[in-house]
């Protein structure tokens, strides 16, 4: 449906790694990790230099990757490690990188506003939404600006593939009759329009097909067979829309969800090591 922005690809800069190459700890032969326990799997991580905590999945991927890419899984955990020492948080499954995306798309109050200011949109949101309090400037200047660029490019390449379509339109109209000479119901905006006010108004739920059929002069024109199966499209239309708006809510109150489980994970663990 709409394409989703991966705004979270490094972008050179985003995190200063060092270059020097990490130590690699290379062995012979390539342990059978499905059959090593928790412990074991905790200890091999230790001899490696990666992190040892984490559930047996989490770190058996990463042990998986590491003997897949041993350099390049050093240099992502010291990028990572340093992401978390400046305070940055995890963006991609964040409630503030759903809001500030649905804010880049059509009707969205950044959607063509390219030239902002990073700060002056942080600002913004931090004056606003409680979801962007935890966020470090310096981790949204970088995501905000990568995610305006995509959003352009994408404008740019929409607005040239209608341009393709109304050439070839022009070469090749869409017939308003079909080979039958009976009208074309896409084909009818009125028709159309109207059917999608008196389904949004759930006049379908209360006139028959044939009652509804009948109610307006512009449906006339078309057979009730050809009529009916428009009615329940547009039922269907709407129940799609209904059920994504639904899971973007649903979305963010995960989102949000994991944000106060974080935030207080955080206070307890601070309180803790105060004591």
């Amino acid at each position: 449906m709409e394409e989703e922005y991966d705004d979270d690809v490094a972008m050179d800069g985003d995190v200063a790694v060092d270059d020097a190459d990490p130590e690699v700890v290379m062995e012979d032969v390539v342990p059978d990790l499905a059959a090593m326990s928790y412990r074991e799997l905790q200890k091999k991580c230790k001899s490696l230099g990666l992190p040892a905590k984490g559930k047996t999945d989490v770190l058996r991927k990463q042990l998986e990757d590491y003997y897949k890419d041993p350099e390049g899984t050093l240099k992502q955990m010291a990028k990572e490690k340093q992401k978390k020492d400046r305070g940055w948080i995890d963006w991609r499954n964040s409630a503030a990188r759903e809001i500030m995306m649905e804010d880049l798309e059509p009707g969205g109050w950044l959607y063509g506003e390219d030239d902002l200011d990073a700060k002056l949109v942080y600002d913004v949101y931090k004056s606003r939404q409680e979801e962007f309090s935890d966020v470090p400037f310096d981790q949204f200047e970088v995501r905000y600006n990568d995610a305006t660029k995509k959003a352009a490019k994408r404008r740019a390449r929409s607005a040239l593939e209608e341009e393709y379509l109304r050439h070839d339109r022009q070469l090749y109209p869409r017939k308003s009759h079909n080979q039958r000479g009976e009208p074309v119901f896409d084909m009818d905006t009125e028709a159309k329009m109207q059917l999608r006010e008196d389904v949004k108004n759930k006049l379908h739920k209360s006139m028959s097909p044939m009652e509804l059929h009948e109610l307006r002069t512009c449906y006339m024109k078309y057979k009730l067979c050809i009529f009916r199966p428009r009615i329940y499209q547009e039922v269907r239309r709407i129940k799609f829309l209904n059920h994504l708006e639904k899971q973007r809510k649903k979305k963010r109150k995960e989102y949000a969800v994991n944000t106060i489980k974080a935030k207080r994970k955080k206070k307890r663990k601070k309180k803790k090591s105060e004591e």
